[in-house]
């Protein structure tokens, strides 16, 4: 029921609170969230308040810490300077913005992926599952995507959770999320001892957490660039910080995303791109982010940089789009805002992606009115025992049916043939149809990190006049033209280093220029 569930929230947000030393003696910046808790279940919720003056065990605060913490006890929770303090420092980290840490390396520590996360929400480890492993499940699943191409497994189906469709279109016809079946369920990838121990830490999901969800993205060869996005719902409780000024980074982590690629990701290819920093502002409204306070005058226009963006754009400093390879992981909060990146490559783009999550939180993007279901079709008994715990709330795929694969065809899957299969389905071309619209739409031109003195953006206007703009680094121009633009980004000399064609309707959204995807 409701109160239980809230009774269930609280439980875990006390010891997380006690644990960051957030609460000193008394319930401190949780006081109105314990108290809208217990008015939501009717009184019957008791609560006591923390005592750290003998506990239970040290949590091993360093002195540079303890000192944090007393910084922070000493900061007016009414204003927003502690978020924008820390997402600058994000932006000027260089593990943040472009560090990857190598599990194969002999100076790899568990603590430095620990540390990373804990600070950008967001760490890339090279080299983290043996490829071998990952070449069989590769094989296993190109079977998966090729045999309902093919009509072997129907189209037709559901989930474990629900009667929602096992696949679907992410906004445009290009881009597919497929859940896996329990036949895709790989124990050496999936309780993989590295990924365990980092989830099972308490400062990121704790020993208790489950896997909520598993499967893989797939982007066809012209998808464009998706929208920006979090994968969570609300943070924590609606409004967090208008009611209980908390928000960002004042709890710990309550759901992760691990992504791992099928294929080498090149910038053709589109890889996932991310907003560093917006992570510190889950739980504030956009539309009250204006109004909050701030004492420090200096962190106004990071905060103008991030109120004009919202959450159809990121501010071009604080964009970023790792490179995966095969065998990679990558870890990021689900509130971290991203987007997948448009493939410009002949290749279809997969990526794995598992979600786990602290044992009371329930994923916002899919139903869970059907879990019975759940427990009846998917009694997991032919997994180990840690499996089953890890997988009892976790969706699955249930197409209506499935032939048996001949086992020489799947013995004939070759690395590559993911990638060749370019369609997961057969589709009209919707984009193409509809650029033949007219219509002026509106999105943004950023430069991340192109310093070149006198680079201008141009786009040719009405009556074929061409104009051009100042284009320095880090800024971000504004554009409103027709479907089809031509703009191209001009070094001195009128060099054309970059050449862009804007797509129709809400298909645009924010154009990235990168040196990663910029020759000059």
């Amino acid at each position: 029921s409701g109160w239980e569930e809230a009774k269930r929230i609280i439980e875990t947000l006390l010891p997380m609170a006690e644990a960051s030393s957030a609460i000193n003696g008394d319930l401190g910046p949780f006081e109105d969230i314990f108290k809208d808790a217990r008015a939501f279940v009717g009184g019957e919720l008791d609560v006591k308040k923390a005592n750290l003056s003998e506990p239970e065990e040290n949590i091993g605060l360093s002195e540079e810490e303890e000192e944090e913490w007393e910084d922070y006890d000493e900061m007016d929770l009414r204003y927003a300077d502690r978020f924008f303090s820390e997402i600058w420092n994000i932006l000027h980290d260089e593990e943040c913005m472009s560090g990857i840490l190598d599990a194969e390396s002999p100076d790899f520590e568990l603590d430095d992926v620990l540390r990373v996360y804990d600070k950008c929400r967001l760490v890339h480890t090279r080299n983290f599952y043996p490829k071998d492993v990952l070449k069989d499940f590769k094989r296993n699943i190109t079977s998966y995507v090729k045999g309902i191409a093919s009509g072997r497994i129907s189209e037709e189906g559901r989930t474990s959770y629900a009667g929602e469709m096992y696949y679907f279109s992410e906004r445009n016809p290009y881009r597919y999320d497929l859940c896996f079946t329990e036949d895709l369920v790989n124990e050496e990838l999936m309780l993989n001892d590295l990924l365990m121990r980092i989830l099972q830490h308490y400062t990121i999901l704790g020993i208790d957490m489950n896997m909520l969800d598993f499967g893989v993205i797939m982007a066809e060869p012209g998808a464009p660039t998706g929208h920006w996005h979090q994968d969570m719902g609300d943070y924590i409780f609606p409004s967090s910080f208008y009611k209980s000024r908390v928000a960002g980074h004042d709890l710990p982590p309550f759901a992760v995303a691990v992504i791992t690629p099928l294929l080498d990701v090149t910038m053709e290819h589109g890889p996932t791109e991310f907003c560093m920093g917006t992570s510190n502002l889950a739980g504030i409204d956009s539309l009250e982010l204006e109004h909050i306070p701030m004492k420090d005058p200096k962190l106004q226009e990071l905060r103008d940089d991030f109120l004009s963006c919202t959450e159809r754009c990121c501010p071009a400093p604080a964009w970023r789009a790792p490179l995966l390879e095969f065998g990679d992981v990558l870890l990021f909060d689900y509130t971290l805002f991203h987007r997948g990146g448009s493939n410009n490559s002949p290749d279809l783009r997969s990526l794995i992606y598992n979600t786990y999550a602290r044992p009371w939180y329930k994923d916002p993007n899919f139903s869970v009115t059907g879990r019975e279901v759940h427990a009846t079709e998917s009694p997991l008994s032919r997994f180990s025992e840690p499996m089953q715990e890890l997988m009892k709330n976790v969706r699955f795929a249930i197409p209506d049916e499935i032939k048996p694969e001949d086992p020489d065809v799947l013995a004939n899957i070759q690395f590559d043939d993911l990638e060749k299969q370019k369609q997961f389905r057969e589709r009209h071309n919707e984009l193409e149809e509809d650029e033949g619209e007219h219509g002026l739409i509106q999105f943004r031109v950023s430069n991340v990190d192109i310093d070149i003195e006198g680079l201008k953006a141009c786009m040719r206007t009405e009556g074929d006049n061409v104009s051009c703009y100042a284009f320095h680094k880090g800024m971000d121009l504004e554009i409103s033209a027709e479907a089809g633009t031509i703009i191209i980004i001009v070094a001195p000399g009128n060099k054309v280093i970059k050449s862009i064609r804007t797509h129709p309707k809400d298909w645009q959204g924010q154009i990235i220029v990168s040196s990663l995807n910029t020759k000059f």
